[in-house]
Protein backbone atom coordinates (compact mmCIF):
# COMPACT_ATOMS: atom_id res chain seq x y z
CA UNK A 1 0.00 0.00 0.00
CA UNK A 2 1.42 3.32 -0.92
CA UNK A 3 2.44 5.69 2.12
CA UNK A 4 1.53 9.25 1.47
CA UNK A 5 4.33 10.30 3.88
CA UNK A 6 6.21 8.65 1.79
CA UNK A 7 9.92 10.82 0.54
CA UNK A 8 10.48 8.61 -2.22
CA UNK A 9 10.61 10.95 -5.58
CA UNK A 10 8.89 10.00 -8.75
CA UNK A 11 9.06 11.73 -11.93
CA UNK A 12 6.75 11.62 -15.12
CA UNK A 13 8.61 9.02 -17.58
CA UNK A 14 10.46 11.09 -20.86
CA UNK A 15 8.46 8.57 -22.95
CA UNK A 16 5.19 10.49 -21.90
CA UNK A 17 3.70 13.56 -22.38
CA UNK A 18 0.69 15.08 -20.70
CA UNK A 19 -1.69 17.27 -22.66
CA UNK A 20 -4.95 19.23 -22.33
CA UNK A 21 -6.81 21.46 -24.60
CA UNK A 22 -8.06 23.31 -21.75
CA UNK A 23 -6.76 22.89 -17.83
CA UNK A 24 -9.81 23.22 -16.27
CA UNK A 25 -12.22 21.85 -18.60
CA UNK A 26 -10.40 19.04 -20.70
CA UNK A 27 -10.48 17.01 -22.48
CA UNK A 28 -7.17 15.56 -20.61
CA UNK A 29 -4.80 12.84 -22.37
CA UNK A 30 -0.97 11.46 -21.87
CA UNK A 31 0.22 10.22 -25.12
CA UNK A 32 3.21 7.66 -25.25
CA UNK A 33 5.64 9.08 -27.59
CA UNK A 34 7.42 6.00 -27.96
CA UNK A 35 4.43 3.62 -29.44
CA UNK A 36 2.08 6.34 -30.35
CA UNK A 37 -0.47 4.89 -27.76
CA UNK A 38 -2.72 7.55 -25.50
CA UNK A 39 -5.10 7.08 -22.39
CA UNK A 40 -7.75 9.36 -21.87
CA UNK A 41 -7.42 10.88 -17.78
CA UNK A 42 -9.62 12.73 -16.10
CA UNK A 43 -9.19 16.27 -14.37
CA UNK A 44 -7.94 14.59 -10.87
CA UNK A 45 -5.63 11.76 -12.49
CA UNK A 46 -3.95 14.81 -14.40
CA UNK A 47 -3.24 16.64 -12.32
CA UNK A 48 -1.93 14.61 -10.04
CA UNK A 49 0.20 13.68 -13.17
CA UNK A 50 1.36 17.08 -13.65
CA UNK A 51 2.66 17.06 -10.39
CA UNK A 52 4.94 14.61 -11.53
CA UNK A 53 6.60 16.51 -14.69
CA UNK A 54 9.55 17.10 -12.25
CA UNK A 55 11.32 15.21 -9.81
CA UNK A 56 8.72 15.42 -6.89
CA UNK A 57 7.83 13.79 -3.53
CA UNK A 58 4.36 11.51 -2.98
CA UNK A 59 3.89 13.66 0.54
CA UNK A 60 4.11 17.15 -1.49
CA UNK A 61 1.99 16.54 -4.32
CA UNK A 62 -0.41 14.90 -1.79
CA UNK A 63 -0.05 18.24 0.11
CA UNK A 64 -0.54 20.08 -3.20
CA UNK A 65 -3.27 18.14 -3.86
CA UNK A 66 -5.21 19.09 -0.63
CA UNK A 67 -4.44 22.57 -0.70
CA UNK A 68 -5.74 22.69 -4.50
CA UNK A 69 -9.38 21.31 -2.52
CA UNK A 70 -9.56 23.13 0.44
CA UNK A 71 -13.46 23.03 1.10
CA UNK A 72 -13.26 19.50 0.27
CA UNK A 73 -12.78 16.16 3.20
CA UNK A 74 -9.19 15.82 3.91
CA UNK A 75 -9.97 12.19 4.49
CA UNK A 76 -12.10 12.10 1.23
CA UNK A 77 -8.87 13.49 -0.42
CA UNK A 78 -6.15 11.17 0.48
CA UNK A 79 -8.31 8.75 -0.58
CA UNK A 80 -8.56 9.85 -3.58
CA UNK A 81 -5.37 10.36 -4.03
CA UNK A 82 -4.01 6.95 -2.93
CA UNK A 83 -6.61 5.24 -5.58
CA UNK A 84 -5.13 7.38 -8.03
CA UNK A 85 -1.56 6.94 -7.22
CA UNK A 86 -1.72 2.92 -5.96
CA UNK A 87 -1.20 1.06 -9.64
CA UNK A 88 1.61 3.13 -10.35
CA UNK A 89 3.41 2.60 -6.85
CA UNK A 90 2.37 -1.34 -6.87
CA UNK A 91 2.85 -1.85 -10.75
CA UNK A 92 -0.13 -3.39 -11.26
CA UNK A 93 -1.17 -1.91 -14.34
CA UNK A 94 0.60 -1.12 -17.43
CA UNK A 95 -1.91 1.61 -18.28
CA UNK A 96 -0.40 3.53 -15.63
CA UNK A 97 3.31 3.03 -15.44
CA UNK A 98 3.81 6.08 -16.58
CA UNK A 99 5.63 7.75 -13.72
CA UNK A 100 9.37 6.00 -12.50
CA UNK A 101 10.28 6.05 -8.78
CA UNK A 102 13.23 7.47 -8.62
CA UNK A 103 14.27 5.70 -4.93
Amino acid sequence: MLEVTDNSTWVLSKDFVLKSLDPEKGPFWVFNVQTGSYFELNKTAFFILSCFNKENTIKNVLDIFIARYPKEDKEILVKDFKEATEPVASRKNLHEMTIRCLM
